[in-house]
């Protein structure tokens, strides 16, 4: 888990008490202290956020009104520091896209064993991308789609140092070992990271690298 100094903060949401219920049991299993906080509604999570911040949220929502990619935009409205990784059977793989879409960190089976679970959380925690491998062709193709790429930025419109920062993206670099990297401080990290998102037009790092790919930028 993220070695910052300070717990994690969890948040879980599902219209699955089940569901709900077998996220709190995974994340309690994680070492490390932690703080763990369960929504089963639409109220519940207003409360939540009203009673504090998270770090994380885990999000298996499979209802329409709002549906999955609606409710990560609120999340991100409300917070938009939080991660969120989003939860969904294999045959939701449109709810799963679109939820990347609207900004998720992350998107992962419920079929995935716990030790792929937990290497999820630890990644996005750490400030990178997750696609569970079953699913990452179908989001290349996905994203690869001539139709879809007017809604982007292009990649021409980077400077070359936001150009080194993506290609450390691509590489799997958190923004620590960015730092590290190119020898440039935190705060810098995080400043250029923000730019690239703005100039491509997308609403996470995990988006930010799959149209990388798209391009043909190669990791670092």
């Amino acid at each position: 888990m993220e070695d910052s100094g300070k717990a994690p903060r969890f948040i879980c949401i599902s219209d699955s008490v089940i569901v709900l219920e077998g996220m709190k049991v995974l994340l309690g299993r994680l070492d490390g202290a932690k703080t763990i906080t369960t929504c089963n509604s639409l109220a519940e999570i207003d409360w939540s956020y009203r009673s504090g911040s998270h770090d994380l949220g885990l999000v298996a929502w499979n209802g329409s009104n709002p549906s999955s990619a609606e409710l990560v935009r609120q999340l991100r409205r409300r917070s938009p520091e939080i991660k969120l990784i989003v939860v969904g059977c294999a045959h939701a793989n449109e709810m799963l896209l679109e939820s990347l879409q609207a900004g998720a960190n992350a998107i992962q089976l419920l079929s995935c064993s716990s030790s792929e679970m937990a290497d999820a959380i630890r990644k996005v925690l750490a400030g990178q991308g997750y696609i569970h491998p079953d699913l990452a062709s179908l989001v290349l193709r996905h994203f690869s789609k001539p139709e879809r790429e007017a809604v982007h930025g292009s990649i021409e419109d980077l400077s070359p140092r936001e150009m080194q920062v993506l290609r450390c993206l691509v590489t799997g670099m958190n923004n620590e070992e960015i730092g590290r990297e190119l020898v440039i401080s935190l705060p810098t990290v995080h400043t250029h990271v923000a730019h690239i998102l703005t100039k491509l037009q997308v609403a996470s790092r995990t988006q930010a690298v799959i149209l990388a790919l798209q391009n043909g930028v190669k990791p670092r």
